[in-house]
């Protein structure tokens, strides 16, 4: 027996709910809402949506307070689709609305794509010679080519590039080959559709970055899934279609909402307990959700649950749509049968007795129109927003940015770090000349190296790094016999306990140091500071690629002496010449 305390705990439930109005609140607003016969039911829902929105724009409503409510996300393409072929001045703002596939730009470059490894796909190269035809070229040079497209065949009416080019397009990373294509088609002379170009190569840098590049490849998934990505474009100003789910906790001046007659039970399967021999034998049995099968069974109760959940969720949903709406609210749907939403809201138009209603219609005849209407439509001028002081909500401008491409053609680029190490060799320089440059060239990159070893451990890493950032190839030794000197040199015990781990390092940092005589600050940067933290010695190293001189010494004895001044008593100080591995301690 079913059981019939479902129903009365939900009346229970809903027994104290009512729409208070706020005592704040004036007394104005318009509902609308127009049951329409199944004769041609879906053109004429299309229809009267357009004219809520024509009403509401001539009155003086502007788009953003606008919004058009809908189940599923198939309505909105549809509705978008209407628009752009009957209102093509209003605009329409929704995620879901703008995939990259309604883009004729888009499509041009993909079937382009699928033309030049598939020749023999007489589809793709119709519709790019279509396209080319129709949105790119003139008036004048349509006509044209359509002459020759009927006199010399369909090559005639592609871009001429496209097919002396072909071999050499084939050759081509993918990416270069996109932009190659959309400039062979002059693609830039289709106007607005800049964001779904920009949409499709981020996707198109997507896929690079995750897949292997080939041209098929990229076809498949665009058929898989890229096609179905849509532009954001909730920014814009227009007109919102989105749907009841996404509109939860929003609030628009002027709802409406078409095709408001959704299925109330889809089929599905839910798990049933079975209470009947044998079959209670069984914890849990899949079935198919429909009236028809489970009514009058042993798994009606789970029927009825079911049932009532689905009212309930959809009800609720109802609710969400209707009360989205400040000043206004329009509803268009189809004469309701049991199965449908729109039933309880044919039910309780026709109950309604409000001062100010009116229902045009007769509700018995079933091929008839009803129009139910309350209050007076007033549109109210919506207050600008207020400029908010919290510096992480600026206001945000949109900016229209077209689309641009410019041929480039791939050069040789020097790294800068490279640059700092090379003197551009001059032709008159003889070869004396040369050896003293390159032994400088290999100074500065040996001094380079050491202030990026810490450890002895470093070393092949930082030789690795040196000849990835383009320094060991500009310079005339290669990274063998570097490799091979830095490891004879490191063997020395002295330079093998600076480069221990036992020394808290520092690597060339700077000093600073006030002359009070001069009002000046002035620079000091040893090359290697180590601080032993146990004993408390520093040690400071200069490396150095030359002949002795006493300026050198001179440097470090002035490094020492700051050293001491900020408190280091116990400070040594030492010149590495590292060409001849000699070591003075100053």
């Amino acid at each position: 027996t079913p059981d019939t305390s479902s129903p009365e705990q939900l009346k229970k439930a809903y027994s104290d709910v009512a729409q208070k109005v706020p005592s704040f609140r004036d007394n104005h607003g318009y509902v609308s809402i127009n049951l329409l016969p199944n004769e041609d039911y879906r053109q004429q829902a299309l229809q009267k949506t357009a004219e809520a929105v024509s009403l509401l724009l001539d009155s003086g409503a502007n788009y953003s307070d606008i919004a058009i409510l809908v189940r599923s996300n198939d309505i909105i393409q549809l509705i978008a689709e209407f628009f752009a072929n009957e209102l093509p001045d209003v605009k329409i703002v929704s995620d879901e609305a703008f995939r990259l596939d309604s883009s004729v730009s888009v499509n041009i470059i993909v079937n382009a794509m699928l033309w030049l490894t598939h020749p023999d796909n007489i589809l793709a190269k119709a519709y790019i010679a279509k396209a080319y035809q129709t949105y790119v070229l003139e008036k004048s040079e349509q006509e044209t080519n359509k002459l020759l497209a009927t006199a010399e065949g369909i090559d005639s009416a592609l871009p001429c590039a496209l097919i002396d080019k072909r071999n050499d397009l084939l050759t081509m990373p993918i990416f270069e080959l996109a932009e190659q294509i959309y400039t062979l088609f002059n693609i830039g002379n289709i106007k607005g559709e800049d964001a779904y170009l920009y949409a499709f190569y981020d996707a198109l840098t997507d896929f690079i970055a995750n897949n292997t590049a080939d041209i098929d490849s990229f076809v498949e998934e665009w058929n898989d899934s890229i096609a179905a990505k849509t532009i954001q474009a909730s920014a814009i100003d227009g007109i919102r279609i989105i749907t009841i789910h996404q509109s939860k906790g929003l609030e628009f001046e002027h709802v409406v909402i078409p095709f408001c007659d959704w299925t109330l039970e889809k089929g599905n399967t839910i798990w049933c307990t079975p209470q009947v021999e044998p079959y209670n034998e069984l914890p849990l049995i899949p079935v198919d959700f429909s009236a028809s099968q489970m009514k009058g069974t042993i798994y009606e109760f789970d029927y009825n649950e079911e049932h009532l959940q689905n009212c309930v969720d959809n009800l609720n949903l109802l609710y969400v749509a209707f009360t989205r709406a400040a000043s206004s609210l329009f509803v268009i749907a189809q004469r309701g049968t049991p199965s449908s939403r729109s039933y309880i809201v044919e039910q309780a138009i026709t109950d309604i007795k409000l001062e100010g209603s009116s229902l045009d219609g007769d509700p018995s005849d079933k091929k008839a129109e009803l129009l139910f209407s309350y209050g007076e439509l007033e549109i109210v001028e919506t207050k600008a927003k207020k400029k908010s002081d919290n510096i992480f909500t600026p206001e945000v401008e949109n900016m229209n940015v077209d689309m641009a491409t410019f041929s480039n053609k791939v050069e040789f680029k020097q790294s800068n770090k490279s640059r700092d190490f090379v003197a551009d060799d001059d032709e008159n320089t003889d070869d004396d000349d040369r050896k003293q440059m390159s032994y400088i060239k290999t100074g500065k990159i040996l001094h380079y190296l050491f202030s990026t070893i810490n450890t002895t451990d470093d070393i092949d890493t930082s030789l690795a790094q040196l000849e990835m950032d383009g320094l060991i190839e500009e310079s005339d030794t290669n990274i063998k016999r570097l490799r091979d000197m830095l490891h004879k040199r490191f063997s020395n015990r002295q330079v093998a306990d600076w480069f221990s781990s036992r020394w808290t390092l520092f690597n060339e940092c700077t000093i600073l140091d006030y002359d009070a005589a001069t009002d000046t600050v002035r620079e000091h940067r040893p090359d290697r500071v180590m601080k032993d933290e146990k004993t408390g010695e520093v040690v400071i190293v200069d490396f150095k690629f030359g002949s002795p001189r006493p300026e050198y010494v001179e440097q470090v004895n002035r490094y020492k002496a700051l050293t001491q001044n900020m408190g280091y008593p116990n400070v040594k100080g030492y010149l590495w010449f590292v060409y001849s591995n000699r070591i003075e301690e100053v």
